[in-house]
């Protein structure tokens, strides 16, 4: 399928904007008390989101049900339920997006009067490792954090970054004109056929610092 102008711009936007905010050290655990980690948080979610369904039209959808809740059969509204980590990311993105939503509480409707499960606790509660002073809201990996949204945890590397990694190789192998070093280096790939002759030119530069351990492994040959 041909992709459109707008969502190749959109998509671009989507995998720059993630890759930036993940690359910050803003969701390090010594940063937990900044004020711009929910800020953060809500901007990584609405990319993520938009890249999903992008990548669900164009490729394949992303549907790893790894580490997440299933509430196919305990939600009674079809566009709450949870089956895979797509539906997990777009549950998480109105959570964050409507204050009014009631993603955002802790509580929900089972299929049957009368029924309700009990939620995580507090609306963006975020545990580190298996750390905290929810026991529903701990990571079951010390390696990594979550985030609770009603009874639904969304973990940073086994949800957010695997998503995403997943959908930029699908969409970069389906679609490598939306990498903008893929489009350098073919477009250096297609003079070079019309023009045999043109010449490269490679100049590297150097600079030496004395005295540092690095600039004497070079001057050894290491």
């Amino acid at each position: 399928m041909e992709l459109s102008a707008e969502d190749k711009l959109q998509i671009i936007e989507d995998l720059n904007r993630i890759e930036q905010i993940l690359n910050t050290d803003i969701f390090e655990e010594r940063n937990h008390r900044h004020p711009l980690v929910r800020s953060a948080f809500i901007d990584l979610i609405i990319c993520l989101d938009d890249l999903m369904s992008k990548v669900q039209y164009y490729c394949k959808r992303i549907d790893f049900t790894d580490d997440l809740l299933v509430t196919t059969e305990l939600q009674e509204r079809s566009k709450k339920r949870v089956k895979d980590v797509t539906d997990l990311i777009n549950f998480v993105r109105h959570a964050v997006c409507h204050i009014n939503e009631d993603n955002r509480i802790h509580r929900g409707r089972t299929k049957g009067p009368n029924k309700e499960r009990k939620g995580a606790g507090i609306f963006f509660n975020r545990q580190f490792g298996k750390r905290g002073l929810f026991k529903e809201m701990q990571s079951k990996y010390e390696d990594d954090q979550t985030f609770a949204f009603g009874e639904h945890l969304i973990y940073l590397k086994r949800h957010i970054i695997r998503a995403f990694q997943e959908a930029k190789e699908l969409l970069l192998e389906n679609y490598p004109m939306i990498d903008p070093t893929r489009t350098i280096l073919g477009s250096i790939h297609q003079a070079l056929k019309h023009n045999p002759k043109m010449i490269e030119k490679v100049y590297e530069i150097r600079v030496k610092v004395e005295d540092s351990p690095y600039q004497q492994a070079i001057d050894k040959g290491e």
